[in-house]
């Protein structure tokens, strides 16, 4: 690397007090923006209660707030601002089940706000106990980093069990979905709108593989027909949970997702993805 107008050479030279800062902003944002902007894949086979869980109903409230202010020089500050929060309800009976998702997550850095995505999912499921069963659901969600406010859902799905037993669980479906998605272009700022009908599928997959070792995962399959451009757009989302149990207590986490758009609306990164790492400890 070389500075301009001469003096020291770049391998001698102390990083400043401004640089160090705008590194330890770039490395805390490549940490977290995929755990962020992967919010909206939702796994809800991962949300589900078995089956013979006949009467069920929990409700869950999460919620954490950062504030950081901890500037190296006096001519550039950093205050970073961060709040996520998160809803959870599940009410299940023997034949339907309710299922509420709702979460948010903000990022300020200074006076911009940088990351402000969220979302709320509801989902009715009936017919649960048996074979084949119908679910409707509906999504609200926005995405600030990707210029997308909002994407609205609404469809049904008809499932399926393949397969069923103690230690596997094999679940198809697929139904219609209605998609609205407003976008701003990267480039000419204009608002970009598409209202599609989609085909929806997806494949899930919960197994204990062995005693201490369980995966979740579901893969979704979305396509529908633009006029517009006289072609298909396609979405393939995926998310996978892998636990394994080191004691009575400890256990290892490892979550890896991804979501691609062979033609996305407007000019973004087709692919991205997360993968995650975690410790778990069960109190008695």
């Amino acid at each position: 690397m070389h500075f301009a107008g001469g003096g020291t050479p770049s391998a001698h030279r102390k990083p400043q007090p401004k640089m160090l800062i705008n590194r330890a902003i770039l490395l805390l944002l490549l940490l977290f923006m995929p755990v962020i902007m992967l919010a909206q894949i939702l796994n809800m086979e991962r949300k589900r209660v078995d089956v013979d869980s006949a009467n069920y109903t929990a409700l869950t409230f999460n919620a954490d707030f950062s504030l950081y202010n901890r500037s190296a020089a006096e001519d550039s500050p950093v205050n970073l601002l961060g709040f996520n929060n998160s809803v959870n309800l599940i009410h299940q009976r023997q034949q339907r089940a309710l299922i509420v998702i709702a979460q948010n997550n903000y990022l300020r850095i200074n006076d911009a706000p940088f990351l402000n995505t969220g979302f709320a999912h509801i989902r009715g499921h009936f017919r649960r106990g048996r074979r084949t069963s119908v679910e409707v659901y509906s999504q609200y969600s926005y995405d600030n980093f990707r210029r997308l406010n909002p994407r609205l859902l609404l469809g049904s799905n008809l499932r399926a069990r393949l397969f069923s037993s103690e230690a596997a669980l094999l679940t198809v479906g697929i139904g219609p979905m209605l998609e609205y998605e407003a976008w701003q272009h990267p480039f000419t700022e204009e608002m970009v709108r598409l209202t599609l009908l989609k085909a929806n599928a997806f494949i899930a997959l919960r197994a204990q593989i062995t005693d201490v070792l369980d995966y979740n995962g579901v893969v979704y399959f979305q396509s529908g027909y633009d006029p517009d451009i006289g072609r298909f757009r396609n979405r393939v989302s995926h998310s996978s949970n892998i636990l394994a149990r080191v004691s009575k207590r400890i256990s290892l986490t490892v979550a890896f997702e991804f979501n691609y758009e062979d033609r996305p609306v407007v000019p973004i990164t087709p692919f991205i993805f997360s993968l995650r790492n975690g410790l778990a400890y069960r109190f008695k």
